[in-house]
């Protein structure tokens, strides 16, 4: 991954995406470098800001195989997309293997596989707490 300091600042990102005339391949170049550096959500931002579809497509791919639900479906959204659940279930997987198990369950919930959702919820599941043992008495009173 590229070292932090080659990117920018919150201010600066918020001038680039919020300029009264956007400089396109500027955000093109932000969204690349970010995303390289592992900064899905920011490259996201200005990738969106470009509309820049063939970024969007890059990044969609990228939080495919990193098993990330909640970035999966930005992505869908700033692709103004909807996911098959074949692609939630492939997401699933992934997220599972990867032991992302909230994100795992989400995607297997949307992708309707109630067999694995099932399987999600029970590793999520806290440990009982309950023993099958009968409970014991209480000791007798001291005279």
């Amino acid at each position: 991954m590229a070292q932090t300091d080659v990117l920018f600042s919150y201010r600066r990102k918020h001038e680039l995406l919020f300029a009264k005339e956007k400089n396109i391949d500027l955000l093109r170049e932000w969204g690349r470098r970010l995303s390289e550096a592992g900064w899905l959500s920011d490259a996201m931002d200005c990738y969106a800001a470009a509309g820049d579809t063939e970024g969007l497509d890059k990044l969609r791919a990228m939080v495919l195989d990193q098993g990330d639900a909640f970035l999966f479906r930005r992505c869908l959204a700033e692709l103004n997309q909807e996911a098959r659940p074949e692609d939630w279930a492939a997401l699933g997987r992934r997220a599972e293997a990867l032991g992302k198990l909230r994100f795992a369950r989400e995607a297997f919930r949307l992708a309707g596989d109630r067999k694995s959702l099932d399987r999600i919820d029970a590793l999520l599941a806290p440990p009982s707490t309950e023993t099958t043992a009968a409970p014991k008495e209480p000791p007798p009173p001291q005279a």
